[in-house]
């Protein structure tokens, strides 16, 4: 199983009410290969995502249900983590903060 951590830089971070919290990602486009996974943390400022290519499988956690989605379809993150995204074949994806 090949799973790559979306790492966060220190300058993503922002100050609001004196809580420290990441800050807006800007989009972020990834190309995963086939049952390559992403596991996005919560610190990862990634609430949602857009298929571009491919088929992908998301798995938020704990798991009430599994999401397939294909090329056009979007899925914003209900709020638990970490949330996993697996590639079923080649697949882009658009990960938005």
């Amino acid at each position: 199983m090949n799973t790559k951590p979306l790492q966060t830089s220190p300058h993503l971070w922002e100050f609001s009410h004196g809580i420290k919290r990441p800050a807006q990602v800007a989009a972020r486009h990834v190309g995963l290969k086939p049952d390559e996974m992403l596991c996005l943390e919560k610190s990862s400022g990634v609430n949602r995502l857009e298929v571009r290519q491919g088929v992908v499988w998301v798995t938020e956690t704990p798991a009430t249900r599994d999401v397939l989605l294909q090329a056009g379809d979007r899925f914003e993150f209900s709020g638990r983590w970490p949330v996993v995204v697996q590639a079923l074949g080649e697949a882009q994806a658009v990960l938005m903060g």
